[in-house]
C-alpha cells in the first residue's frame, strides 16, 4: 500500500463591501496534493523551517497521551505546538507533492485559510501517514533530514 495523499485547497481571500458590511470572498481556488518527501524535508531543513525530528515529535505525542484517562496531557502537548511549526510542515508537504511549485512559504500562507483545529488535524495526519507509510527508508530519511548536523557535517 502506498503513502496516504492528503489534499488542501488554496485560495485567494478578498474582503468585499456588500450592503455596508465587509464579507470574505474567496477566488481562484485550487486543490493540491500533500505528502512529505525526503526532498521536501531536506529543503525545509536548508530553509530553516524544520529544526527537530518530526518523528520524535509524533512518537513523543503518542507516548505522552497513551494510557491517559483525562485529556490534560493531550491539551498540554497541543499547547506546545506552535501554529508556525505546523504551517511549516504543511508547506513542506505541499512542496513534497508539488516540487515544481514556485510558491514561497509567504505565497502559500497567503492562500492558506484553515483554522487552528483544521491545521492541527492536518499536521498530525501528515506526520502519522509519513511514519506509518510502511517505508523504513522514508522514516530513516525523515530522521536524517531533520536532525541537527554533527560537528563533522558542519565543517
Amino acid at each position: 500500500m502506498g503513502k496516504k495523499i492528503h489534499t488542501i485547497t488554496l485560495r485567494e481571500l478578498e474582503f468585499v463591501e456588500i450592503e455596508g458590511e465587509y464579507k470574505e470572498v474567496y477566488k481562484n481556488e485550487k486543490k493540491y496534493p500533500l505528502f512529505l518527501s525526503n526532498h521536501s524535508l531536506r529543503r525545509g531543513r536548508d530553509m530553516g523551517l524544520v529544526r527537530s525530528s518530526m518523528i520524535n515529535d509524533l512518537l513523543g505525542m503518542e507516548k505522552s497521551v497513551k494510557g491517559k484517562e483525562d485529556d490534560e496531557a493531550a491539551r498540554e502537548l497541543i499547547n506546545d505546538l506552535s501554529e508556525e511549526k505546523m504551517h511549516n510542515v504543511i508547506y513542506l508537504a505541499f512542496l513534497g507533492a508539488n516540487p515544481r511549485s514556485e510558491y514561497t512559504i509567504d505565497d502559500f500562507l497567503q492562500r492558506y485559510h484553515l483554522d487552528y483545529t483544521e491545521t492541527l488535524n492536518l499536521y498530525l495526519e501528515i506526520l502519522k501517514s509519513s511514519v506509518d507509510g510502511g517505508s523504513n527508508k522514508f522514516a530513516a530519511g525523515l530522521r536524517k533530514s531533520t536532525k541537527k548536523p554533527s560537528s563533522k557535517e558542519k565543517k
